[in-house]
């Protein structure tokens, strides 16, 4: 008999029991949460869960990279200890690079919601950015030699 397996459970066979693979996933990550007076807690954690405009989310170690605004309540789960909780009217959070800052006390408006959908959803690339900047010093360079 010839089994057949589907290329994911054929990647989770490799690598379930391979300790260099499982040691290369990062457990933890930083966390600061501070608003406007004092920082209110910083420390490394397995994750967090929060609510923003979408919905409930949670963070784990090696999430994307992205921005939100948050509101009503913020859950972390230190390294040591069983879960803890912030209570938050409104913040930012910004995770990048396995670590997430919490601006809290930061009012929401439509402007920074307009600037979180064009953050997740029109990020423009270092490519896209290069060439617009080479195309404008271009124009730039031509309206002074003509």
């Amino acid at each position: 008999m010839v089994s057949i397996l589907h290329p994911i459970s054929k990647y989770q066979l490799e690598t379930q029991n391979n300790p260099w693979i499982l040691n290369k996933i990062p457990q933890t990550f930083v966390l600061r949460v501070m608003d406007h007076e004092k920082v209110i807690f910083i420390g490394k954690v397995k994750a967090l869960q929060s609510v923003n405009k979408y919905g409930s989310f949670s963070i784990l170690a090696g999430h994307t990279n992205f921005i939100s605004i948050i509101y009503k309540k913020l859950f972390y789960y230190p390294v040591v200890g069983s879960m803890e909780e912030i209570p938050i009217d409104t913040g930012m959070i910004r995770y990048l690079n396995n670590a997430a800052d919490i601006y809290l006390g930061i009012e929401a408006t439509d402007q920074l919601d307009e600037l979180e959908l064009k953050v997740v959803q029109e990020p423009k690339s270092l490519l896209q950015q290069r060439t617009e900047l080479e195309q404008s010093l271009g124009q730039a360079s031509g309206q002074k030699s003509g």
